[in-house]
């Protein structure tokens, strides 16, 4: 815990009763609202989520995609998969031979993000589904003061706001700018939305006025969406997956989703710690940075070659996390850092970072990892009609390689960055965490939990912490803040080591000690913590 009130560092936030934590103030004062009405942890998560689709735009909303994974004490852990797929009639021949970009009109799958949380609330709701909407709606309608970050965003995202017709009108102003932050910005047409999908329930979306202007707008832009794609299509409740880190059992999302590389990265410094190659518990140890850097970039290489639609994906989880690949994987890590061998290089891999993640835990126990996307800076660019509804480009993240399991083609959902996380003593819940962005998220994973639990940094602290990645592209990126003295030493370990111009995601921690819950939020976006 914090002993240095001098340092402008943030405290941990406690509490025994109920805590969320999220990105953005208004979001997580909304989830302070829900609990304060008796909501559970779950009304609290989503309501936050909802509210962040309104607050901060360019990160998450209703025409996006969503993870959670939920634990109760004495329960077996769930995963819900709110991942769309690809149109029925969506052809590989139908593209060029250049990557998916963010505006092309298959980059847009079916937004699973609401069917997600009628599934969640249904399940694990306690108040009412139109409850979880009142923030979002006022928000929307009244107008919402913008945030710094949030403005800071927006401001980058200008460019390809411009060249959308249906966005620009949206989200910039008549002479083309953005709101600066502390401005007012109203979203009407999201408003009346939201209202419609709060009275009439998650079908309103996916069927009727609603569905036919997504579906015409995809169809206006060259996209083969139809109506019963939104119709037929529903969440899915999956089998969680799951390694060993110091005695604790960390759970992740099955494929199409990373978390397997998060894992595979935990799973091989478990072996390196237990055979004795990794001992420091020093944060800035080189080695200790090293075996981090190579963990994760072993598990980018499954996940660029391997890591699919679920139905492609099959036994890939088993086959990865196995004991005796494991300690294979270790010692290669091992031979690699011996031989100052370069990280691995995907030979292609889309740049995204938007995401927002939301942490909640309630007086019952019941634990909520949640995470909600639209994929780029707002986006696929595309709002539909006058609904408001900004449509996510997730489909970027597919292969256009005939023979990859993750190629382009119809009824597909595509390889997936969003990962929420959760760790059990036990069956006893010890800690709810994630860490937002994209390519960096199964890092960032690595990189505050083994803090906490190698090191005994406090959720805050490790949140804290100055960050280094493992780029797929095969070189280390580092924040400003990262030590000269650590950063020389990566040079000559790794090659190139580059400073960021952005800090790394973000991240929400909520780790429980004897019945005292313990929240942590990044200081990298507008994010808070309530704690009862």
């Amino acid at each position: 815990m914090r002993s240095d009130f001098v340092t402008p560092l943030r405290s941990n936030a406690l509490g025994t009763r109920a805590m969320a934590a999220s990105s953005n103030p208004l979001a997580t004062a909304s989830a302070q609202q829900i609990f304060n009405k008796g909501g559970s942890a779950m009304d609290a998560a989503l309501t936050a989520v909802i509210v962040q689709g309104v607050v901060d735009p360019a990160m998450t909303g209703i025409g996006g995609d969503c993870f959670c994974l939920v634990a109760q004490d004495g329960k077996a852990v769930e995963a819900l998969n709110g991942s769309g797929p690809t149109p029925a009639a969506a052809r590989l021949e139908d593209l060029g031979e250049e990557a998916i970009t963010m505006t092309n009109p298959a980059a847009i799958t079916i937004p699973g993000a609401v069917d997600a949380w009628a599934k969640l609330h249904e399940r694990y709701g306690k108040l009412p589904w139109t409850d979880l909407f009142t923030s979002a709606i006022f928000y929307a309608e009244q107008g919402f003061a913008v945030q710094e970050r949030v403005a800071h965003d927006w401001q980058l995202s200008i460019p390809n706001l411009a060249k959308s017709p249906s966005a620009k009108n949206v989200y910039l102003r008549p002479d083309g700018s953005a709101p600066q932050a502390g401005d007012i910005w109203h979203l009407p047409d999201l408003a009346r939305t939201l209202k419609t999908v709060a009275n009439e329930g998650p079908l309103a979306f996916y069927e009727g006025p609603l569905a036919e202007a997504m579906v015409s707008h995809c169809q206006s832009l060259g996209g083969r969406h139809t109506l019963a794609d939104f119709a037929e299509y529903k969440s899915e409740w999956v089998t969680p997956i799951s390694t060993t880190y110091q005695g604790l059992d960390v759970f992740e999302c099955p494929p199409n989703g990373q978390g397997l590389v998060a894992l595979m990265a935990f799973a091989i410094l478990e072996q390196a710690r237990l055979k004795g190659y990794l001992t420091s518990t020093e944060p800035f140890d080189p080695d200790r940075v090293e075996w981090q850097l190579r963990a994760v970039s072993a598990g980018y290489e499954v996940r660029e070659t391997l890591i699919a639609d679920p139905a492609h994906s099959q036994g890939l989880a088993e086959a990865c996390l196995r004991p005796d690949h494991v300690a294979k994987l270790t010692d290669e890590v091992r031979v690699q850092m011996r031989q100052s061998k370069p990280l691995y290089a995907a030979p292609y891999s889309p740049p995204h970072k938007d995401t927002v993640y939301v942490a909640a835990r309630d007086e019952s126990g019941l634990s909520v990892s949640l995470i909600n996307s639209v994929f780029n800076d707002f986006g696929s660019t595309h709002v539909a009609g006058d609904t408001g509804i900004l449509f996510h480009s997730r489909g970027q993240s597919f292969s256009i390689d005939p023979a990859h399991p993750n190629v382009y083609g119809p009824g597909k959902r595509p390889m997936h960055t969003i990962i929420p996380a959760l760790a059990l003593d036990g069956d006893k819940v010890d800690t709810v965490f994630g860490v937002m962005g994209a390519h960096y998220q199964p890092q960032g994973q690595v990189h505050v939990f083994t803090g906490m639990k190698d090191c005994g940094l406090s959720p805050q602290a490790a949140l804290d912490l100055p960050r280094w990645f493992a780029n797929p592209e095969g070189f280390v990126e580092i924040e400003p803040t990262v030590p000269e003295s650590l950063a020389q030493e990566l040079k000559k370990r790794l090659g190139r080591v580059e400073v960021t111009a952005k800090p790394f995601g973000s991240g929400q921690i909520i780790e429980v000690k004897n019945g005292v819950m313990i929240g942590g939020t990044d200081n990298r976006k507008d994010g808070s913590v309530i704690a009862t």
